[in-house]
């Protein structure tokens, strides 16, 4: 941790772009594993003439066919004519599903040189290699890089990154379990709480259908009419006619919502959610579904 994240702590998480600073990082992490072999392992370069199966170092040309071959996005064109796309091109920022398909792809094979052997007749290294301290090392590395640069994404001790969401609610909603008792609405709050972590911005969109269908089925819980259900509901969560009014309100407002915004319906008028709005709309309903339930489950009366 640098001096001034201890001292003056992190800053929050909430870029979700990945730019030209960033993409550079992670260019130099990945170039220099490949320059110093530790792609060997999956991708060896296998040039000894006295050991035809020693390992000497990572094979560029075989990494670079298989990393296009399974994640094409990352060829662009430059001057109008020319394919690039390996080896690695910093001065051209790849579309972010790319760039983090192409960090998972390689910490898939990375393995860190554990120990070499040293072939003096033709002045080379053998290495042998250790695929958990290598993939450790690149986690750790990239995750660095990741919340020095205020990224949203974060990759775990499986190699998958997962976008981590703003600081304001990503310990709710990566740490809410919800048993309400009713599977269905389980299963949407479920439903949304994955799509709203989900690193795509389309899925993340997708997160509000999730969320405010699971709303809907909320006002019903209580009784099969919604204008009942919520009353019922409201009156089981609290005890103060103050708050209640405050909480029927804000249920009304999130009603609107839904029905104003390309969230519930998709009729022609309705007024599209934009990836950057995703994070507010989000965690307002999520906030008041997971209050509601919480106290539900207490047995608030």
């Amino acid at each position: 941790m640098y001096y001034s994240e201890r001292n003056e702590g992190s800053a929050p998480r909430e870029c979700e772009d990945i730019d030209s600073r960033l993409w550079g990082g992670i260019v130099s992490a990945i170039s220099r594993r490949v320059d110093s072999g530790e792609f060997g392992c999956s991708f060896p370069l296998n040039d000894c003439h006295d050991d035809p199966t020693a390992v000497i170092g990572t094979n560029s040309d075989t990494m670079g066919m298989a990393v296009l071959a399974e994640i094409p996005a990352l060829t662009h064109t430059v001057d109008g004519k020319d394919s690039v796309g390996w080896p690695l091109y910093h001065h051209h920022v790849p579309p972010i599903s790319a760039i983090l398909d192409l960090v998972e792809f390689c910490y898939k094979h990375v393995a860190h040189i554990e120990h070499t052997t040293y072939h003096k007749f033709f002045g080379h290294e053998h290495l042998f290699f250790d695929a958990d301290a290598g993939q450790e090392e690149l986690r750790e590395e990239t995750n660095r890089m990741f919340r020095r640069n205020s990224s949203v994404y974060e990759m775990d001790y499986y190699g998958d990154i997962e976008r981590i969401g703003t600081s304001m609610i990503t310990t709710t909603v990566k740490e809410t379990v919800f048993n309400t008792g009713d599977s269905a609405l389980d299963t949407l709050l479920e439903n949304a709480r994955e799509k709203y972590l989900d690193r795509s911005p389309k899925v993340r969109v997708e997160s509000l259908h999730a969320l405010w269908d699971a709303l809907e089925r909320m006002k019903t819980i209580e009784d099969k009419n919604k204008k009942r259900g919520v009353e019922l509901l409201i009156s089981k969560v609290t005890c103060t006619t103050e708050l209640m009014k405050v909480i029927d309100d804000e249920l009304s407002d999130l009603t609107d919502i839904g029905n104003n915004f390309r969230i519930r319906h998709h009729e022609v008028g309705k007024i599209d959610v934009n990836v950057h709005d995703v994070d507010y709309l989000f965690h307002r309903a999520f906030a008041t579904v997971a209050h509601l339930l919480k106290l539900k489950a207490r047995g608030h009366t």
